[in-house]
């Protein structure tokens, strides 16, 4: 049985007739592939541009949030900012004299072998006697200066109006004046003050002074600045020559022994200058510092002559340099002298 196509199905073979007689049309397949793959290229280098853009900006953003968030904040403006100084480096200085404009902070003043005297002009002058050491903390209208263990400073400060001019600092202690003259001796573990004119205000550092020491009066602080005592601390002269004889007029009379505040003196001055030999004559070796422990026995005489015994013995060179300064003292002339024993921590 024949089935015969619809008219839709022999319009659509005459078409494909029509087509097949058309020659096929000549195409350049290779310029076709390179002109498709420049367009793939220049997609792709786009992408890769916005994402580095991207990425970029966030970095940006992510950095500025840091510097934000750790930047050093601001020194508040006005009068009031710091100031920053250059400092320069510290020096070791000794000799007989020196001038206070010579000076710079964070200067060490030695007076090893002789004492050293150093004159601010116009505001104080102090000595370090022999075997003292101290550091220059101020300089200006206030001068304060750092004892080392075993020094004696001996000040005199011109008088001004301002609270406090010149300040010796000795371990925890703090000594200000303001004008007056005054000595101070670190002795171990206490600190001696004595005042010939003027006052001083004695207290631990960063603190309100605890006493105060006028003249005539000396006192006895522990180094750490809690505790001390204010006593009256006359010197005794010596007893005036006797008259010509023949005038009828009797001696003076001779005190029994020397008082205690002489003693105490004593033990003071010969204390310091058996610290100045220690440090003389013990070096430094590799940083280190020998320290010792003794107790020094003072004969005083009867004539004011003094010696010195140490239990237990001390190094020969130390005890030799202690023996032959400290007989250099002089006590007070009595009947019968005394003896006194202290005792001693030498080194750091």
């Amino acid at each position: 049985m024949t089935t015969e196509r619809s008219t839709e199905g022999r319009a659509l073979d005459r078409v494909l007739e029509e087509a097949r007689e058309v020659p096929a049309p000549d195409v350049d397949w290779a310029r076709l592939e390179s002109t498709l793959m420049q367009r793939v290229h220049a997609q792709q280098r786009a992408r890769k541009s916005r994402a580095v853009l991207l990425m970029g900006g966030a970095l940006a953003l992510a950095a500025a949030v840091a510097i934000w968030f750790t930047r050093p904040a601001a020194p508040p403006a006005g009068p009031h900012a710091p100031e920053v100084v250059a400092q320069t480096a510290a020096r070791d200085l000794s000799g007989p004299e020196l001038s206070g404009t010579a000076l710079e902070v964070g200067d060490r003043l030695l007076a090893s072998g002789r004492e050293l005297r150093v004159t601010h002009e116009g505001h104080s002058s102090y000595t370090l006697l022999a075997g003292s050491a101290a550091r220059v903390v101020s300089l200006g209208e206030r001068v304060v200066l750092s004892l080392e263990r075993g020094a004696t400073i001996d000040a005199s400060v011109v008088p001004s109006a301002r609270p406090e001019t010149f300040v010796v600092e000795v371990a925890n202690l703090r000594v200000a004046v303001h004008g007056t003259e005054f000595r101070v001796v670190w002795l171990g573990d206490q600190i001696a003050v004595d005042v010939r004119e003027g006052v001083v205000a004695v207290g631990p550092r960063g603190e309100l002074p605890s006493w105060r020491v006028t003249a005539g009066e000396g006192g006895m602080f522990a180094a750490d600045g809690k505790t001390g005592q204010v006593s009256s601390r006359v010197t005794a002269e010596p007893p005036a020559a006797p008259p010509p004889s023949g005038l009828g007029v009797a001696p003076p009379k001779l005190p029994e022994a020397p008082s205690e505040q002489d003693v105490a003196t004593l033990l003071d001055r010969a204390g310091v200058l058996v610290t100045g030999c220690f440090e003389e004559h013990v070096p430094v070796e590799s940083g280190v510092r020998v320290s010792a422990r003794t107790s020094l026995g003072l004969s005083i005489g009867a004539d004011g002559r003094l010696g010195a015994a140490f239990d237990p013995p001390l190094a020969p060179a130390v005890e030799q340099c202690a023996r032959r300064r400290v007989s250099a003292l002089k006590g007070p002339v009595t009947k019968q002298g005394a003896e006194a024993s202290r005792a001693l921590l030498l080194g750091p």
